[in-house]
């Protein structure tokens, strides 16, 4: 069973990773975004407030929608 602790450590290293991902990679590629806010600021957003599994779940349901595969 994973614990209050660990959860906070996932959310965490996940507004992290995001964080680096918005500073370093999101320049990279042309501004394409078909919402606003961007996916990436939507799933900083979404850890911040909710928790782990939550936010991760909104976070790939957003990313999906914006992916033109799916």
């Amino acid at each position: 069973r994973v614990g209050t602790r660990e959860v906070t450590m996932l959310k965490i290293g996940a507004v992290k990773a995001i964080s680096v991902y918005q500073r370093f990679l999101s320049g990279l590629k042309p501004r394409c975004c078909r919402f606003y806010p961007s996916c990436s600021e939507f799933a900083r957003q979404s850890f911040e407030k909710n928790g782990f599994f939550r936010a991760f779940v909104a976070s790939f349901l957003r990313i999906a929608k914006c992916n033109p595969y799916f």
